[in-house]
């Protein structure tokens, strides 16, 4: 399987054998700004409020 002697080594049980089997992932929190919607606000107007400001944004080219 690729090791040298008896080392137990191998490039299954390797630095390549275990990125073989890992997958990245991101773990994000937001910190500074919470974007969650206004106190009153209920979550379908807060998810349409965000879109389509962002398409106005993208329309005028802002980021």
């Amino acid at each position: 399987m690729g090791g040298m002697k008896d080392s137990g080594l191998s490039r299954r049980h390797g630095s390549e054998g275990i990125l073989k089997y890992t997958e990245a992932q991101t773990v994000a929190q937001q910190r500074l700004i919470p974007l969650a919607p206004s106190f009153g606000m209920d979550d379908e107007k807060y998810a349409a409020f965000m879109s389509t400001s962002l398409k106005v944004m993208k329309a005028l080219r802002l980021r």
